[in-house]
């Protein structure tokens, strides 16, 4: 993951965006960051402030 999408996503927090989806689809990676930090997740299904989105189905190959 390019460090300049994770500053990116980072000055989005600090400006008042309380989630941030940083996806890399080559590894099938979302990068979510908040105001408690950053977390990994392996694509699958994720929920943040009422949205759903599948990236099982999304990364098929």
């Amino acid at each position: 993951m390019s460090d300049l999408l994770l500053l990116k996503a980072n000055k989005f927090i600090k400006s008042g965006i309380s989630v941030v989806w940083t996806i890399e689809p080559y590894g099938n990676l979302i990068y979510i960051s908040t105001q408690q930090g950053l977390k990994v997740e392996l694509a699958g299904t994720l929920e943040s402030e009422g949205i759903i989105v599948d990236f099982a189905k999304i990364f098929l190959k």
